[in-house]
């Protein structure tokens, strides 16, 4: 969102280049992408990250260091949309209606504030939910990195197993089918994730939607 009020200002020398440069992640297949970023942040050599930065990191054997990169690596595939959107919002602002404010003496502030961010809220939001609607079903980024590892021992609600502890759900459901041949299990899990993302959508259908 901040890209994109950033590059929506006329101010910006070469905007259109810096712009088209900033939505790569669209351009770049996930199946190049995502072991690029896996190359990075590797514990071994060659691993820039954890050989300048973080030298600590290990995405193979601790669960945190890998469902961080699982995040930074979805929002780098994901804010090219999101920015898209926004500066569509922006484009779409009538400039009588800004300069009008900024002739009776509104400043960038509040022209932001009063003008900007009520009159783009909407898509921003529109494009929230879609992105993390998205994010609910990816699986490709944890399969790609690291196969949801480590595995080990796993402790939830008072039960104890051992598993791929970064198993998603649709991760977890892909598994059972093509690893183990546990067609049931595999399609009980998908089910569950329909579940949960009908819930969703109609949960940002009741408080976007309905109150238009």
């Amino acid at each position: 969102v901040a890209l994109a009020f950033f590059f929506s200002s006329n101010l910006i020398v070469g905007r259109r280049i810096l712009r088209a440069l900033l939505l790569m992640p669209w351009a770049i297949p996930i199946l190049l992408s995502v072991p690029t970023w896996r190359t990075m942040f590797a514990p071994a050599p060659g691993g820039i990250v954890t050989s300048t930065v973080a030298p600590w990191m290990n995405i193979y054997t601790r669960e945190w260091d890998a469902f961080l990169l699982y995040n930074i690596v979805e929002m780098w595939l994901a804010y090219p949309f999101v920015m898209t959107v926004t500066m569509g919002a922006i484009a779409g602002i009538p400039k009588e209606l800004i300069e009008s404010a900024y002739i009776d003496g509104a400043g960038t502030w509040t022209r932001f504030r009063r003008i900007l961010l009520p009159l783009t809220i909407r898509p921003i939001a529109f494009a929230a939910i879609m992105t993390t609607g998205a994010s609910i079903q990816a699986f490709m980024i944890p399969l790609l990195i690291n196969n949801g590892s480590p595995y080990g021992s796993i402790e939830l609600f008072g039960m104890s197993g051992t598993g791929y502890r970064n198993d998603v759900l649709l991760l977890y459901a892909y598994k059972q089918a093509y690893w183990y041949r546990e067609y049931g299990l595999s399609a009980a899990a998908y089910l569950l994730a329909v579940v949960i993302i009908l819930i969703y959508a109609i949960a940002w259908y009741k408080i976007f939607y309905k109150r238009g």
